[in-house]
């Protein structure tokens, strides 16, 4: 019965993401709870997405496919390998991701030895394979997984000194869920895993167009794998009790593979002569998108099995596809006269925006129908300010300052070098790019990094190789900088004499519709004590 709108008109109010009164997104769950101790069907629902779809169809897929398109390309020492040198301590790592995903998975692969199997992928992959290792997984994620935590903390385990048991209070004990070829969610598991796989690696032919001629043709591939051997329990394997605990583990991890960085050569070289066994026409994984409403992808129908599988195993009850999908895709139900009473405050807003009216005659709106309580108030103006060093703005130099708010932008038409968009701050605005990142915090330059080998390469050709996937036609960039150094500046400025530490972010987008950013919010990170100039935003690019 609750609902809230929000005109949100470029140039004139604040964006979505700036509005001080949204739903609160602190409600995140325990990784702990996640990975070991799950209570609610919510938690296997997250995990599923995270650890199964997540990990197995878009993570991993990333690393084979990028080594993939350098070894077609013959640039796996000039860009593949230049890149993991940057980061020791991810090297190996890195490397045995994607020899797993394109030679196939080792038992020494997985961090707590859950998957002592070897599949070999280098030879071709075919629907027998993509079964083959859909099953596997299942024996992974629903017997390994739980024979693990039980060897680690015992059914009988206590403590304290007064008896209390481990497993109690929310702590439900889980038990293996032994793979039945007759149990719907097992055999659903499997068919969704199959799909997914035969799609990754390109499979032709994949499954039947008729997916009531998979269960058939599941079974009789499953009835050929020989027995998967025994899982043998690993003493030096942690499972922790808690977060705390948690971290603690994963900062030792960290610390060692920072102290082995420097002795793992052997290692990368030997996961690397494997990889490049491989041809140059090596098949290029295929990196899923999550989409919930496409019933023929198999997504939900991968999350929502195994979800089930692992509720089951902690004696959680389990809910239907549908019910699932709400969860996962945060679907808030809503009774229909909150959506007609919603839909028709919308709609008034609609005819302001068409009429041109100004800020003042826009309304946001806070309803809740069970108690009949209807607010209205005015939207907040989007802040404006000036872009530029403070002694320029002082004097008015319009060549070196920018006026701009949240939604405005610096466009930059094409095929630009990294070098040009250095450039072109400096010489427009004095401003010195150290770092330029694009869509989800990807890192395409950093000048503490040593990349000067990316200076003269195309924006363009720079996304497709950190990226892994084909440009848009409009790239957006974020800009991070510090204005540079000026030995010229006003003396007499005591109150500015922190001026030269700015430190700005700056959204920066290839783009030539000015509307196509306005969920993004440029702010400062600003040392000085002055008051309006404190936080100035970079435009958009």
């Amino acid at each position: 019965t609750k609902a809230n709108t929000l005109p949100v008109v470029p140039h004139l109010t604040e964006s979505y993401s700036s509005d001080p009164v949204q739903d609160d997104g602190g409600n995140d769950i325990p990784a702990c709870t996640l990975h070991a101790y799950p209570n609610l069907i919510e938690h296997t629902l997250q995990w599923a997405r995270d650890a199964v779809f997540e990990r197995y169809f878009v993570l991993e897929p990333v690393e084979g496919a990028e080594f993939a398109k350098h070894l077609a390309t013959g640039t796996v020492e000039a860009a593949y390998l230049r890149d993991l040198d940057r980061q020791p301590s991810t090297k190996v790592v890195r490397l045995q991701t994607a020899r797993a995903v394109l030679v196939g998975p080792e038992p020494g692969d997985h961090p707590e030895k859950l998957f002592p199997y070897s599949v070999d992928l280098a030879s071709g992959v075919d629907l027998s394979r993509c079964i083959q290792l859909a099953r596997m997984r299942f024996e992974e994620l629903f017997v390994n997984k739980i024979e693990l935590l039980l060897h680690v903390h015992p059914l009988d385990k206590v403590v304290d000194d007064q008896g209390t048991r481990f497993w109690s209070g929310k702590r439900r004990p889980p038990t293996p869920e032994r793979f039945n070829a007759d149990d719907d969610l097992h055999m659903q598991f499997v068919a969704a895993a199959t799909f997914l796989f035969s799609q990754m690696y390109r499979v032709s032919p994949g499954l039947p167009a008729d997916r009531a001629e998979w269960p058939a043709l599941i079974r009789a591939e499953l009835s050929k794998i020989p027995e998967l051997p025994e899982f043998q329990v690993d003493d030096s394997v942690q499972v922790p009790e808690n977060d705390e605990q948690a971290k603690a583990i994963e900062k030792e991890r960290q610390k060692r593979a920072e102290d082995e960085a420097s002795g793992s050569e052997d290692r990368s070289a030997s996961e690397l002569a494997k990889l490049r066994a491989l041809p140059s026409s090596v098949v290029v994984p295929v990196v899923q998108s999550f989409e919930k409403d496409d019933d023929e992808n198999c997504h939900m129908d991968l999350i929502h099995s195994a979800a089930c599988i692992r509720a089951r195993s902690y004696g959680i009850p389990t809910v239907d596809k549908l019910q699932s999908k709400r969860i996962v895709g945060r679907i808030i139900p809503a009774i229909a006269t909150t959506t007609a009473a919603t839909t028709g405050l919308v709609a008034l807003e609609l005819y302001k925006l068409v009429h041109g009216h100004p800020l003042e005659r826009f309304r946001s709106s806070n309803i809740n129908l069970a108690v009949n309580s209807y607010a209205s108030f005015e939207p907040q103006a989007c802040a404006k300010r000036t872009f530029g060093r403070k002694r320029y703005i002082r004097a008015g130099r319009r060549d070196k300052t920018l006026d701009v708010s949240i939604w405005s932008m610096v466009v930059l038409e094409g095929n630009l070098t990294v070098q040009d968009v250095l450039d072109y701050f400096l010489d427009h605005f004095d401003f010195e790019v150290t770092t330029i990142a694009t869509s989800g915090d990807v890192s395409l330059y950093n000048d503490m990094f040593g990349q000067e080998d990316r200076l003269d390469q195309p924006i363009s050709e720079l996304f497709s190789s950190v990226v892994g996937e084909e440009p848009p036609e409009r790239i957006i960039l974020n800009v991070d900088g510090d204005f540079a150094d000026d030995e010229d500046e006003d003396d007499d400025a005591d109150d500015d004499a922190d001026d030269d530490g700015d430190d700005d972010d700056d959204d920066d987008e290839e783009d030539d519709d000015e509307d196509d950013d306005d969920d993004e919010e440029d702010d400062d990170d600003d040392d000085d004590d002055d008051d309006d100039d404190d936080d100035i935003p970079i435009p958009a690019c």
